[in-house]
């Protein structure tokens, strides 16, 4: 499955209300009513092959960041965010952050990760149609779009089998290729990965990186000057076997060895489960608490008690045999599985979960725990693309960089590329000179291409 790297501004572009039908949001079409939605959910079996997709927190905002699908919008995905205490008014607290159209034949799955200072956002996508690729298999690309503006452009970014994390303090962004090694290089820069610092080294012989978490820093003999900041990494010794791996280890990156030849198998290891395995993991370094998950649900390992020498064990906090990603923050575990955000206490887990979102009231039967602030009602957004100012109600397209389509009754603002054409198009006047709107067997929206000259 293909995967795709997108960097993208986030802007708020909807009104929230109750409602039934368009009319009943004040400014159809540019206003909707949407009623039947659904939470793209981060679950499932998730290996070298197979899509993740997350949740994120935005702290500053004290927000919850997910990924939604609306039924009567075919192409398109959303990100949207709700408070971190739940809803209480529907009105205002459930926000569309961003419209994410489809590229060429990559179709858009959702959220990565949440990057706060820029306030923008890691998007993977999918190739549709196996029989683009030889054999059926996909394979990996990432794009980049113009440096992080809203326009929502994009550029060759890097190769296969990578995620992310990033200082955006310093600038910096550090990559694992999957079952490869651990690299340095700069924040946003394409090029970067064509010279970029490996720090951490991994084959196929050895092993490898799997994911990557980033520590904070730490200061030297209180030194000022001098930090002190570890990275831990997932080690995966056979890519192609493993959907949970062994161990996490510990990479210190104040002292690199010269040429990054360092093994990662070889790092000091933070902690293994050679039983279970462990898929995403999340860990705390103030209080020293490892949160992970695998095939039985999410597990909590307090590692403290090692300074007591004794044996750090596993405990099972959230039963399931579907879940992957989540989100660790304050004490807190969100995740989102079978069409809800599900919040769980790290403090009293006995308690179970809280139910915290959903627009599907059929799946707030099992819960012991549920917020009154669910939300199974309609709500109005603007149209895919569109804006919501302080005056226009939704009805905003920015036309330079922008164009307006309609398409069996929807309208949209769709991005235009830097060759003036937009990202994905409906009707060949929506192309510009030279080329024609073409679909493929496998998309419901279609590509501005060069027109082909009959002899």
């Amino acid at each position: 499955m293909l995967k795709i790297l997108i960097f993208l501004n986030l802007f708020f572009i909807i009104l929230i209300n109750s409602c039934k039908i368009d009319s009943d949001c004040g400014n159809a079409p540019f206003t909707q009513c949407k009623i039947k939605s659904s939470i793209v959910d981060g679950v499932g079996k998730v290996d070298y092959f197979h899509y993740e997709n997350n949740l994120d927190i935005d702290e500053e905002n004290q927000r919850i960041l997910f990924t939604m699908k609306y039924e009567d919008e075919e192409i398109e995905q959303r990100i949207i965010s709700i408070p971190i205490t739940g809803i209480k008014d529907p009105n205002k607290d459930v926000i569309s952050l961003a419209t994410l159209y489809p590229m060429g034949n990559n179709k858009i799955k959702g959220l990565i990760n949440y990057i706060p200072k820029s306030k923008s956002m890691v998007i993977a996508t999918v190739k549709t149609g196996v029989t683009l690729h030889s054999g059926g298999f996909e394979k990996d690309t990432f794009y980049l779009p113009k440096l992080l503006t809203a326009n929502n452009t994009y550029s060759s970014f890097g190769f296969s089998g990578e995620n992310f994390v990033f200082n955006e303090e310093e600038t910096i962004q550090y990559s694992c290729v999957y079952g490869g090694g651990v690299y340095k290089s700069d924040f946003g820069d394409p090029k970067s990965f064509e010279s970029k610092e490996r720090l951490f080294f991994g084959n196929d012989l050895n092993g490898g990186c799997a994911s990557l978490k980033l520590g904070k820093k730490k200061s030297i003999n209180n030194n000022k000057k001098q930090n002190n900041q570890l990275i831990y990494i997932l080690y995966v010794k056979n890519k192609l076997l493993e959907i949970y791996h062994n161990s996490i280890h510990i990479g210190n990156l104040s002292n690199i060895q010269a040429g990054g030849e360092t093994l990662v198998k070889n790092l000091p290891i933070l902690f293994s489960d050679e039983i279970n395995g462990i898929g995403h993991f999340e860990y705390s370094e103030i209080d020293e608490q490892l949160f992970y998950s695998n095939g039985k649900g999410i597990f909590n390992v307090d590692l403290s008690v090692k300074k007591r020498n004794k044996i750090p064990l596993p405990k099972l906090i959230y039963k399931s045999n579907s879940v992957y990603s989540f989100k660790f923050y304050k004490n807190f575990i969100y995740l989102s599985a079978n069409d809800k955000i599900i919040k769980i206490s790290t403090k009293n887990y006995k308690e179970n979960y809280e139910t915290i979102f959903s627009f599907n009231s059929n799946n707030l039967n099992n819960n012991k725990k549920q917020s009154k602030a669910i939300t199974t009602i309609g709500h109005c957004v603007c149209a895919p693309g569109f804006s919501n100012n302080a005056t226009d109600k939704c009805s905003f397209c920015d036309k330079s960089t922008h164009i307006i389509s309609k398409n069996k009754n929807n309208i949209r603002c769709i991005p235009l590329k830097l060759d003036s054409n937009p990202i994905v198009c409906f009707h060949s006047q929506e192309c510009s000179f030279g080329k024609t709107c073409v679909f493929n067997k496998f998309s419901k929206y279609g590509q501005c291409l060069s027109k082909k000259i009959n002899k």
